[in-house]
């Protein structure tokens, strides 16, 4: 299916949701490589639907592509942008950057009035958190590489770096628009990056051995944690009572 198709489909999905829930849908979009005309052949169609009241997601083969619909009240997406959770770089830009197929768009400029409210607070609470969640998958990079298992070894070396780019979007201030993984072609265009960062992330997955892996992504680790505290973001101890207040 081609871009001009996956479009048409798009507005055949629109008429068909608007049809069966009325007036419970206030606005509906695409997003994914299909908004940015970036689709290829093999491509899903991804639709976002901001509603009145709770609706199942639906996911469903067309013509031998996966079609994913996504529901969500205009609250929960105020609330998904406000919240500013571990996940938030990820996940903010199907709700700030869809493209419109329906619906009344003073709700997207609501959406953006949203993010402009946030605080520096609120950048450094979900960086550090962030940080956190790559520190859990660091020790378990360490972990594996000493007991030898190489492939518990990549699959933490993957999460670790989805974190530490993650914190490195909330430093900046920023969210990514595609949901590839590593995301080091936006990275590299965020005003602040850790030294050597894309030349280390980009070595890890040119790698041949355990030692290779290993040595690049505590190098990585390193300088992020530098960056990160220059930044005012560092892994702090607390006690119970102090973290849950």
């Amino acid at each position: 299916m081609n871009h001009e198709e996956r479009m048409k489909l798009s507005e055949e999905i629109s008429k068909r949701v608007v049809e069966k829930y009325k007036e419970k849908i206030l606005v509906a979009g695409i997003f994914g490589s299909t908004s940015r005309n970036q689709d290829t052949e093999l491509s899903d169609l991804e639709m976002i639907f901001i509603t009145t009241e709770d609706i199942e997601d639906i996911f469903f083969s067309y013509k031998g592509m996966p079609v994913l619909l996504v529901f969500r009240t205009k609250e929960e997406a105020l609330g998904s942008i406000k919240k500013m959770s571990f996940m938030w770089p990820m996940e903010v830009s199907f709700l700030l950057d869809f493209l419109p197929t329906y619906g009344d768009k003073k709700v997207i400029n609501e959406f953006k009035k949203e993010l402009s409210s946030l605080k520096d607070k609120d950048y450094k609470k979900g960086a550090r958190n962030s940080l956190i969640h790559a520190y859990e998958y660091f020790l378990k990079i360490k972990s594996s590489y000493e007991k030898k298992d190489k492939y518990t070894l990549i699959d933490a070396t993957v999460w670790c770096t989805y974190f530490l780019n993650m914190t490195i979007a909330f430093i900046n201030k920023k969210y990514f628009t595609r949901s590839e993984p590593q995301n080091l072609d936006e990275i590299k265009d965020f005003g602040k990056i850790p030294e050597q960062y894309l030349e280390l992330a980009d070595a890890i997955w040119n790698f041949n051995t355990m030692d290779e892996i290993y040595d690049n992504i505590m190098r990585l680790w390193d300088v992020s944690i530098g960056f990160a505290k220059e930044n005012g973001i560092e892994i702090e101890d607390k006690e119970v009572e102090d973290a849950i207040k």
